[in-house]
């Protein structure tokens, strides 16, 4: 293209590039959270009742792919342990049913067990008030920096972990 632009002024040519396209940006691939970094997260979890919620967090987040806001206004009324489902609301108002493992339920349990009585599943230990946004990043950053982990630890990495968890696993 820079070729004959300078060909076409320079000699008062036609430019035979003028209606071809450049090519376009390849695009980075989605780097998902480890999961060596999300045992080792897991293991850099606290006493109860902290550290149990944040183990529930981090399975839920890893067994269902749910975005940050999905998890964060989890209700108690959408959340069916024994049926191992939720339902969640995440981007743009869209509603939708996640599915978890046995695992999972376990960890819900014990949670379930200790928590105060709010509305929200997942909530600050400190206010009884749902998990913020970077409440959530934060908490996730606490263990991680426990957990010496290096790569990426956010709420979206685990999304991408459950996808690439999910397509190696034959799914579509």
């Amino acid at each position: 293209h820079r070729f004959w632009k300078w060909a076409a002024i320079e000699y008062n040519l036609s430019n035979p590039c003028r209606n071809i396209r450049y090519p376009g940006k390849i695009k980075a691939q989605p780097r998902a959270a480890e999961l060596e970094d999300i045992q080792a997260m897991f293991h850099a979890t606290g006493n109860p009742p902290a550290g149990t919620r944040d183990r529930a967090i981090l399975a839920f987040l890893l067994d269902t792919g749910v975005r940050s806001q999905g998890l964060r206004e989890l209700r108690m009324s959408n959340l069916y342990v024994s049926d191992r489902k939720a339902i969640v609301t995440e981007k743009g108002n869209k509603t939708r049913t996640v599915v978890f493992t046995s695992h999972t339920v376990e960890l819900l349990n014990k949670w379930i067990a200790i928590r105060e009585n709010v509305d929200v599943v997942f909530y600050s230990i400190n206010t009884l008030e749902e998990l913020t946004q970077r409440g959530l990043y934060q908490l996730l950053k606490r263990l991680a920096r426990r957990a010496k982990v290096t790569g990426k630890f956010n709420p979206h990495a685990f999304r991408h972990a459950f996808a690439k968890g999910y397509i190696a696993n034959g799914g579509d």
